[in-house]
């Protein structure tokens, strides 16, 4: 070693170097601005984020050079800050909690996703979007700046993900089924947005369904292989994400869904191409089935996280004709939106199923209003 601020020998074999530490940290601390602007309200912890720490990316005894570069190149990211630090320990103390509600995952969300964030980097990063997320919404007063702290953990993770989408193998594909779960919830945790409705738009086609359908194509590809993968069957289980709650008393949907059938029946004996309707609506009812005690209108523990199955299983032909805004895939969405009410304890899901509801109403031709007359009473919606 020459001592060299980095040595000839690390930059020979493209390695941090320990002598580099002092210039590394000033450099990044220069080029890290946003922190002056911080308000008054900033805590002493996050005022000490322009002090920045070195990832030890030194390889281990006994490592090959190539095994080093590969890991280098699926983690070329920024350096974390003590304000990272302090998204990891919200995560890790609130978020997490919230997230395993009561269903048990607490080892998954505290453990095994950060195990996992230890090799592929890009998974750390939208850990750390998320509880940025969450920390925009419980401190109103420095929104913008945690907004920007989404967007700068999104712009570092999103081109690792789309890399490692190009090799999908051993090493990353839980790391790669986890992202797609965590973009799902950044997603849905910064709010409803306007003209934005979980399966369709405005414009037709959803921001957040194009990151479900690659949750969904993921899960696919990888449970089809999980076994030369070595990936546990609880990896990649919707459970993870899908959370049950406390009881909700729901009662009068049976009548209304089977008038609807009936209805829909009535037009495919007129047009058969009508018939994934029915397809469709008979799922969503069977979930119904399952959630609900059809005698005390309480939910059913043991199906408590199979409401975006149903998404899951949704024809290409039916989320079209949904994008599309027919009028019968809006009134079978509905009911899909009254479903979500039950996730609203979760600040992920909050406002969500009248938002949904809302964007329906105000594409649905009036004629066809009175088939979701049972979601609005539901939801207690109030018609603009």
């Amino acid at each position: 070693c020459d001592e060299h601020k980095p040595c000839g020998a690390c930059i020979k074999r493209e390695l941090d170097c320990s002598l580099n530490l002092d210039y590394a940290a000033a450099e990044t601390t220069e080029a890290t601005p946003e922190f002056e602007s911080l308000d008054k309200h900033t805590s002493s912890l996050e005022r000490t984020s322009r002090t920045t720490f070195t990832e030890d990316l030194s390889p281990r005894e006994g490592a090959q050079i190539d095994d080093v570069a590969l890991l280098n190149h699926r983690n070329d990211s920024p350096r974390l800050s003590v304000l990272d630090y302090e998204l990891l320990h919200h995560f890790l103390t609130s978020q997490c909690l919230q997230l395993t509600g009561n269903g048990g995952n607490e080892q998954f969300w505290a453990i095994e996703v950060h195990q996992i964030g230890l090799s592929n980097h890009f998974v750390l990063h939208l850990l750390l979007a998320l509880s940025a997320t969450h920390l925009s919404r419980q401190r109103p007063q420095m929104r913008d700046h945690f907004v920007k702290t989404v967007d700068h953990h999104l712009d570092v993770a999103l081109p690792l993900v789309r890399r490692n989408l190009t090799n999908i193998d051993a090493d990353n594909a839980r790391a790669l089924y986890v992202s797609s779960i965590l973009l799902c919830l950044c997603s849905l945790g910064q709010g409803p947005k306007a003209g934005e409705y979980i399966a369709f738009s405005d414009e037709g086609h959803s921001e957040w369904f194009t990151l479900f359908v690659g949750v969904r194509s993921l899960n696919i590809s990888i449970g089809a292989g999980s076994d030369s993968l070595s990936i546990p069957d609880n990896a990649l289980s919707t459970s993870h994400f899908i959370l049950p709650t406390a009881p909700r008393p729901v009662m009068g949907w049976k009548v209304p869904m089977e008038e609807l059938r009936d209805f829909i029946v009535t037009m495919t004996h007129e047009e058969t191409a009508f018939q994934f309707y029915v397809t469709e609506l008979d799922l969503l009812r069977a979930i119904y089935e399952a959630r609900y005690d059809d005698s005390k209108g309480e939910l059913s523990p043991e199906y408590m996280r199979i409401i975006f199955v149903w998404l899951f299983r949704c024809s290409e032909t039916y989320i079209s004709s949904l994008q599309d805004k027919k009028p019968i895939a809006l009134v079978i969405f509905a009911y899909f939106a009254t479903l979500l009410k039950e996730f609203e304890w979760l600040w992920i899901f909050d406002g969500w199923s009248t938002h949904v509801l809302g964007g329906i109403w105000r594409f649905l031709p009036e004629k066809y209003r009175k088939w979701i007359v049972w979601p609005v009473e539901e939801l207690k919606f109030q018609p603009p």
